[in-house]
């Protein structure tokens, strides 16, 4: 919670979005995500700060036109909530309004209902620092895969370095 923070550090904090779907077997399913456009507009910003390494399709076509000329095993998995698992680097605050703040209000009214405020129009805000990368900053697809290659790094697996 971020009771104590600048005018000017509110005014950059981020907007939060809140996706509710319904699956086939009725169960809810939440995705919050942040609207992290807004770090564009932040002095010293640069796109390269953010980027991970993709491969482009061409890359893609030949590895695996190669792998499989070689009877290679090949292997694809997918890791929910990887973003998640990386901590954020740097100062980001999001702010959630309105419904949103009034469901962290109720998950533990004890801890967070001191730090909301009242805009203007009546609105309830909360502002909160985030500890972990989340979708939608522009940096988290660049701290999973660092600490990704950290971890793989650890268990004896070798970055293969880029080809130019």
């Amino acid at each position: 919670m971020m009771k104590s923070s600048s005018w000017e550090e509110k005014k950059k904090a981020l907007s939060a979005l809140l996706f509710l779907t319904e699956k086939r077997d009725g169960r809810i399913k939440a995705r919050q995500c942040a609207v992290g456009s807004k770090q564009r507009t932040f002095t010293g910003y640069q796109k390269s700060d953010g980027s991970s390494p993709t491969v482009s399709t061409d890359a893609l076509m030949i590895s695996a036109a190669i792998d499989g000329n070689e009877n290679r095993d090949v292997m694809c998995l997918d890791i929910p909530g990887a973003f998640l698992n990386a901590d954020n680097d740097e100062f980001v605050l999001m702010c959630l309004r309105g419904k949103l703040c009034e469901m962290m209000v109720k998950v533990d009214p004890t801890i967070y209902r001191k730090y909301v405020s009242i805009d203007a129009k009546g609105v309830p805000i909360l502002y909160v620092k985030l500890n972990k990368a989340l979708y939608g900053l522009l940096k988290p697809a660049l701290l999973f895969y660092k600490k990704l290659v950290s971890q793989l790094k650890e268990m004896g697996f070798v970055l293969r370095e880029k080809i130019t």
